[in-house]
Protein backbone atom coordinates (compact mmCIF):
# COMPACT_ATOMS: atom_id res chain seq x y z
CA UNK A 1 0.00 0.00 0.00
CA UNK A 2 2.78 2.34 0.96
CA UNK A 3 4.64 1.69 -2.28
CA UNK A 4 2.02 2.27 -4.31
CA UNK A 5 1.64 5.79 -2.57
CA UNK A 6 5.55 6.20 -2.93
CA UNK A 7 5.47 4.94 -6.83
CA UNK A 8 2.63 7.85 -6.91
CA UNK A 9 4.63 10.61 -5.18
CA UNK A 10 7.55 9.64 -7.62
CA UNK A 11 5.58 9.82 -10.41
CA UNK A 12 3.59 13.29 -9.47
CA UNK A 13 5.44 14.87 -6.78
CA UNK A 14 3.78 15.45 -3.18
CA UNK A 15 1.97 18.65 -4.56
CA UNK A 16 0.54 16.85 -7.57
CA UNK A 17 -0.81 14.10 -5.71
CA UNK A 18 -4.37 14.57 -5.16
CA UNK A 19 -5.68 12.54 -1.90
CA UNK A 20 -8.13 11.17 -4.44
CA UNK A 21 -5.32 9.50 -6.84
CA UNK A 22 -3.87 8.44 -3.50
CA UNK A 23 -7.33 6.63 -2.62
CA UNK A 24 -7.17 5.24 -6.26
CA UNK A 25 -3.61 4.23 -6.04
CA UNK A 26 -3.69 2.57 -2.58
CA UNK A 27 -7.43 1.08 -3.04
CA UNK A 28 -8.84 2.67 -0.22
CA UNK A 29 -11.25 5.45 0.49
CA UNK A 30 -10.59 8.80 1.77
CA UNK A 31 -11.93 8.63 4.76
CA UNK A 32 -9.77 4.99 5.43
CA UNK A 33 -6.95 6.76 4.60
CA UNK A 34 -7.40 9.97 7.14
CA UNK A 35 -7.82 6.79 9.28
CA UNK A 36 -4.84 4.85 9.22
CA UNK A 37 -2.76 7.97 8.62
CA UNK A 38 -4.57 11.21 9.79
CA UNK A 39 -3.18 13.13 6.48
CA UNK A 40 -1.72 13.27 2.76
CA UNK A 41 1.62 14.63 4.70
CA UNK A 42 1.65 11.64 6.86
CA UNK A 43 1.05 9.44 3.87
CA UNK A 44 3.88 11.19 2.06
CA UNK A 45 6.24 10.76 5.05
CA UNK A 46 5.37 6.76 5.43
CA UNK A 47 5.71 6.00 1.88
CA UNK A 48 9.02 8.45 1.92
CA UNK A 49 10.24 6.01 5.06
CA UNK A 50 9.03 2.83 3.24
CA UNK A 51 10.50 3.83 -0.04
CA UNK A 52 14.46 4.27 1.71
CA UNK A 53 14.00 1.20 3.44
CA UNK A 54 12.67 -0.36 0.32
CA UNK A 55 16.44 1.49 -1.74
CA UNK A 56 18.43 -0.27 1.34
CA UNK A 57 19.64 -3.26 -0.52
CA UNK A 58 21.50 -1.25 -3.35
CA UNK A 59 22.73 0.61 -0.34
CA UNK A 60 23.73 -2.80 1.26
CA UNK A 61 25.97 -3.73 -1.81
CA UNK A 62 27.68 -0.75 -1.38
CA UNK A 63 28.70 -1.09 2.52
CA UNK A 64 29.05 -5.06 1.66
CA UNK A 65 33.01 -5.65 3.29
CA UNK A 66 33.90 -6.56 -0.45
CA UNK A 67 32.37 -3.81 -1.85
CA UNK A 68 35.07 -1.52 -4.04
CA UNK A 69 35.40 -0.33 -7.71
CA UNK A 70 33.62 -2.83 -9.50
CA UNK A 71 30.53 -2.70 -6.75
CA UNK A 72 30.40 1.44 -7.36
CA UNK A 73 30.56 0.85 -11.42
CA UNK A 74 27.81 -1.95 -10.96
CA UNK A 75 25.60 0.39 -8.99
CA UNK A 76 25.71 3.45 -11.07
CA UNK A 77 24.81 0.79 -14.44
CA UNK A 78 21.60 -0.48 -12.82
CA UNK A 79 20.85 2.91 -11.64
CA UNK A 80 21.30 4.17 -15.55
CA UNK A 81 19.39 0.97 -16.82
CA UNK A 82 16.75 1.74 -14.17
CA UNK A 83 16.92 5.98 -14.93
CA UNK A 84 16.55 4.98 -18.87
CA UNK A 85 13.22 3.00 -18.26
CA UNK A 86 9.82 4.43 -17.77
CA UNK A 87 10.27 4.17 -14.13
CA UNK A 88 9.94 7.89 -12.61
CA UNK A 89 12.68 9.70 -10.29
CA UNK A 90 13.84 8.39 -7.44
CA UNK A 91 11.52 10.00 -4.70
CA UNK A 92 14.86 11.57 -2.26
CA UNK A 93 15.93 13.53 -5.57
CA UNK A 94 12.52 14.32 -6.63
CA UNK A 95 11.44 15.35 -2.97
CA UNK A 96 14.46 17.34 -2.49
CA UNK A 97 13.77 19.33 -5.91
CA UNK A 98 9.95 20.33 -4.79
CA UNK A 99 9.58 20.42 -1.13
CA UNK A 100 7.85 22.98 1.06
CA UNK A 101 11.02 24.65 3.05
CA UNK A 102 8.83 24.62 6.45
CA UNK A 103 8.83 20.82 6.36
CA UNK A 104 11.36 19.92 8.45
CA UNK A 105 10.00 16.10 9.38
CA UNK A 106 10.73 15.79 5.03
CA UNK A 107 13.89 17.41 5.60
CA UNK A 108 15.18 15.38 8.14
CA UNK A 109 14.63 12.08 6.51
CA UNK A 110 15.84 13.57 3.14
CA UNK A 111 19.05 14.44 5.23
CA UNK A 112 19.51 11.60 6.59
CA UNK A 113 19.02 9.26 3.58
CA UNK A 114 21.47 11.47 2.05
CA UNK A 115 23.78 11.02 4.28
CA UNK A 116 23.50 7.36 4.56
CA UNK A 117 24.16 6.97 0.39
CA UNK A 118 27.21 8.93 1.48
CA UNK A 119 28.39 7.00 4.07
CA UNK A 120 28.10 3.91 1.58
CA UNK A 121 30.02 5.64 -0.91
CA UNK A 122 32.63 5.94 1.40
CA UNK A 123 33.14 2.32 2.78
CA UNK A 124 33.19 1.30 -1.30
CA UNK A 125 35.73 3.87 -2.04
CA UNK A 126 38.15 3.03 1.20
CA UNK A 127 37.91 -0.53 0.12
CA UNK A 128 38.74 0.22 -3.68
CA UNK A 129 41.75 2.03 -2.49
CA UNK A 130 42.57 -0.76 -0.03
CA UNK A 131 42.57 -3.11 -2.91
CA UNK A 132 44.63 -1.08 -5.26
CA UNK A 133 41.80 -0.70 -7.54
CA UNK A 134 41.40 3.07 -6.84
CA UNK A 135 43.38 6.05 -6.19
CA UNK A 136 42.10 9.32 -3.86
CA UNK A 137 43.43 11.24 -0.67
CA UNK A 138 39.86 11.44 1.20
CA UNK A 139 37.03 9.20 0.45
CA UNK A 140 34.35 11.30 2.10
CA UNK A 141 34.78 13.97 -0.47
CA UNK A 142 34.94 11.58 -3.56
CA UNK A 143 31.64 9.78 -1.43
CA UNK A 144 30.16 13.61 -1.51
CA UNK A 145 30.62 14.16 -5.11
CA UNK A 146 29.39 10.20 -6.40
CA UNK A 147 26.41 11.05 -3.87
CA UNK A 148 25.81 14.30 -6.40
CA UNK A 149 26.21 12.55 -9.25
CA UNK A 150 23.53 10.18 -8.20
CA UNK A 151 21.73 12.85 -7.30
CA UNK A 152 22.45 14.57 -10.88
CA UNK A 153 21.82 11.40 -13.13
CA UNK A 154 18.37 11.29 -11.41
CA UNK A 155 17.91 15.05 -12.87
CA UNK A 156 18.68 14.58 -15.94
CA UNK A 157 17.14 11.35 -16.68
CA UNK A 158 13.93 13.41 -16.51
CA UNK A 159 15.62 16.07 -18.46
CA UNK A 160 15.29 13.64 -21.45
CA UNK A 161 18.83 12.70 -21.03
CA UNK A 162 19.74 9.57 -23.41
CA UNK A 163 21.02 6.64 -22.02
CA UNK A 164 24.22 7.07 -23.83
CA UNK A 165 24.79 10.69 -22.42
CA UNK A 166 24.16 9.13 -18.53
CA UNK A 167 26.66 6.47 -18.86
CA UNK A 168 29.02 9.23 -20.36
CA UNK A 169 28.53 11.27 -17.17
CA UNK A 170 29.06 7.97 -15.12
CA UNK A 171 32.59 7.10 -16.51
CA UNK A 172 33.86 10.83 -16.14
CA UNK A 173 32.70 10.41 -12.14
CA UNK A 174 34.61 7.25 -11.62
CA UNK A 175 37.39 8.65 -13.71
CA UNK A 176 38.22 10.47 -10.64
CA UNK A 177 39.47 7.14 -8.89
CA UNK A 178 41.44 5.95 -11.37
Amino acid sequence: MLGKAAQLFRERGYAGTSLQALSQSMDMGEQSIYNAFGSKEQVFQRALQQYCVDSEGGLRMLAAPGASLGTIEAFFTSMVESLSSDAPACLITRTCLTREDGDTAVARKVSQQMRSVEKCFQKAVENAVEKGEAHCDDPKKIARFLNMTAQGLSVLARSGTSKRALRDLVDVSLSVLR
